[in-house]
């Protein structure tokens, strides 16, 4: 997993045992993404969780959960949907079915594909918190840091013609002048739409969208 930390860390200290840090851990899942969040007061998100298209190996149960658990890891304050595809959604299964999870954050609610409704009806059977973007401020609190939801927002695709990448939540994250900005898959049209906005979209880390 590749690692980036912002803190202010003490002799002997790992990031893990500072509480002032916020780490953002790239999970090695593939071509997809799974971006696990370490916020100062100790929660913790994930964004995605890797998949295999195609495949039946899941790499939830395989990679994900486990190297979750490796780092101490069994409540997941919030899992981020950013998309319903099978390299994004498909190891999430597990951590909803092995960890605790507090909230779930989708995209919307609408026009959803077979894995995104699947993922759903487990989260709400574990009686997890169904969050969707553009519905009020979906996003918990995060101390001293900061998270911001940029796409998608009210009125996003009013005529209901975009598709399944350009629906993916964007979240700028950050700590003091440090900031992370994780973009899903989406393409030109949602793009456009955040640059038209006048959102803060400058960060001093780009996930790259759609994997470059």
């Amino acid at each position: 997993a590749l690692l980036i930390c912002f803190a202010l860390l003490g002799p002997g200290l790992a990031p893990r045992q500072e509480a002032a840090g916020l780490c953002l851990s790239l999970l090695d899942v593939g071509q997809g993404d799974a971006l696990l969040l370490e916020w100062p007061d100790g929660d913790v998100w994930l964004v995605d969780g890797g998949g295999t298209p195609g495949s039946r190996y899941d790499i939830g149960a395989a990679v994900v959960v486990p190297e979750l658990r490796r780092r101490g890891i069994e409540t997941i304050e919030l899992v981020v949907m950013t998309h319903g595809d099978a390299d994004h959604v498909g190891g999430l299964f597990a951590v909803l079915e092995q960890l605790e999870v507090q909230a779930l954050l989708l995209p919307r609610r609408q026009h959803l594909g077979a894995a995104e409704r699947t993922l759903i009806g487990l989260a709400e059977a574990r009686g997890v918190a169904i969050l969707v973007a553009g519905e009020a401020d979906p996003l918990p609190p995060t101390g001293a840091a900061f998270a911001a939801l940029l796409h998608p927002g009210p009125g996003w695709d009013a005529a209901g013609d975009a598709g399944i990448n350009d629906w993916s939540v964007v979240l700028r994250v950050g700590l003091g002048a440090v900031d992370f900005l994780l973009t899903g898959d989406v393409e030109e049209a949602a793009e456009a739409q955040m640059l038209a906005s006048g959102l803060p979209l400058r960060a001093a880390v780009l996930k790259l969208a759609h994997h470059g």
